[in-house]
């Protein structure tokens, strides 16, 4: 950037901020009201879960709103903006150096002459007097201050690219610590409270209960060192859509953290973050982001205590996912997405059928003929060499063709009973189908990281053939003296 812009512009925008300072404590002296932020987010407190209550403020009860001051034409109770020196001289600035700001690319197809780019730069700078006064809290200029808000404002203006961190809020989920990584550039870490005001209701969320379960988060999984271009648009930007952020790699960790934990959780928005750039009403971080529903609807039904875990806890997580992060294979990328599906399904047989597609990926490559036997055992091996598995090989066969007698009648639009809902595997051991289903797809991702070799379907028989003619040549003593 110019110095002299960066200059000029600072000094001008001192000017200003000082003479609006007079003004905001005239109005005190003169009585005028200043109103409020309507629909203002606001943390009512924690729940019992330790979870944040969030809400909006009603018409009087949220913060000050300083730039009502100089918006509203009522000459009796506010002041008009464009009647103050010090304002006209920053709105010349602009115009007499078009050229030079138009050289940015925020700026680049901006005519600095017309009502819109006035009122752009009108915007920005009430929206960064407002900011200002609820940092600094105090009637006198504070220059640290000041330098603070300008700087977010020239990061957010000036430069060609923007950095940004991706959050994604994780919904019913505590953690014992503050900070934990997960990779060089992701992490887990805990919500301040100006952030988690600043995301409430971001992606445009306005039913009360959708509202009410996405705030459920304390913990945000956070994608770092991220950029996008600047850009001349003003309203809305690629980060106001889902499609602009990387679902298939928050995807594959919330299927790791839940494959590992066996907890129920998911998010409901997609963010991002700007680092050191942006300004926002009452000195909000300029969160951007979409909603997206990637949790199962009766999530607020499945805790009274929500789980917390430590950083110890997520060490198979963070295991399974970079093993699914750099994992190359389409058949892996499918059982997880189909995993994913089959978490959010509101049906059994929806489930089952995401379920069988996603186990049949992960075993099956080109098969033909006796589909169902070669799925069965093939998952009943490859889950045999897993430790944690707690079913025998007869067991997990036996699971697999109940699977597939389940999808049957599903596809063929055959009715089914509770007693098909159910497989008793023992005596004393019976299990909802679909979650056998769901922990079957599970423990295959889970082996398939310990041994990627097998994630490759072509080759699970002859691993598994060598495994035996090793075993079968192995010389087995007689007697003590052999």
């Amino acid at each position: 950037m110019d110095d002299k812009i960066y200059v000029d512009l600072y000094e001008l925008i001192q000017n200003l901020f000082i003479d609006l300072i007079e003004y905001v404590n005239k109005s005190e002296d003169e009585n005028k009201y200043i109103f409020s932020h309507h629909k203002f987010p606001m943390l009512r407190g924690y729940d019992k879960n330790g979870l944040p209550e969030l809400w909006e403020s009603h018409v009087s009860d949220g913060p000050k709103d300083y730039t009502s001051l100089f918006t509203r034409w009522d000459k009796e109770h506010h002041y008009n903006l464009d009647e103050i020196t010090s304002y006209q001289n920053v709105i010349d600035y602009f115009v007499t150096h078009e050229q030079d700001f138009k050289s940015f690319v925020y700026f680049s197809n901006w005519d600095f002459k017309k009502d819109i780019s006035r009122s752009i730069i009108r915007y920005l700078l009430l929206t960064s007097f407002d900011s200002y006064m609820h940092a600094a809290k105090s009637s006198t200029f504070n220059e640290d201050v000041f330098k603070n808000i300008l700087l977010h404002l020239y990061n957010k203006i000036f430069p060609d690219n923007l950095s940004i961190s991706i959050c994604v809020p994780i919904l019913f989920t505590k953690f014992e610590e503050d900070n934990i990584p997960i990779t060089d550039n992701i992490k887990i870490r805990k919500l301040n409270e100006k952030e988690l005001i600043s995301i409430y209701k971001v992606g445009g969320y306005s039913d009360t209960h959708e509202v009410s379960t996405v705030s459920r988060a304390l913990y945000i999984l956070e994608l770092e060192n991220y950029s996008i271009p600047n850009t001349s648009e003003f309203l809305r930007s690629g980060l106001d859509y889902k499609e602009s952020y990387p679902i298939d790699i928050i995807d594959k960790w919330f299927a790791a953290l839940k494959t590992t934990t066996h907890i129920e959780t998911g998010y409901g928005q997609v963010l991002s973050f700007p680092q050191n750039w942006g300004v926002r009403d009452a000195n909000l971080i300029e969160v951007h982001g979409d909603k997206i529903k990637k949790y199962n609807s009766r999530i607020n039904k499945y805790y009274t205590d929500i789980p917390t875990l430590s950083a110890k806890d997520l060490v198979p997580a963070i295991k399974l996912f970079n093993f699914l992060l750099n994992n190359e294979k389409n058949s892996v990328n499918i059982a997880v997405n189909r995993l994913t599906l089959a978490y959010l399904r509101e049906t059994e047989e929806d489930a089952i059928i995401d379920l069988m597609i996603g186990i049949e990926a992960l075993v099956t490559n080109k098969d033909f003929g006796e589909i169902s036997y070669k799925v069965s055992t093939r998952v009943a091996l490859i889950l045999s060499t897993l430790e944690t598995y707690p079913y025998n090989i007869l067991e997990t066969r036996q699971i697999i063709k109940h699977l597939y007698k389940f999808r049957s009648k599903v596809v063929h639009g055959e009715s089914f009973t509770d007693k098909n809902k159910i497989i008793k595997i023992r005596e004393d051991v019976q299990i909802d189908t679909i979650q056998i289903a769901i922990e079957v797809l599970q423990y295959l991702l889970v082996a398939l990281s310990n041994n990627p070799s097998l994630s490759k379907a072509d080759s699970i028989d002859t691993y598994f053939m060598e495994q035996y003619e090793k075993l079968s040549n192995t010389h087995i003593p007689t007697s003590p003296s052999e």
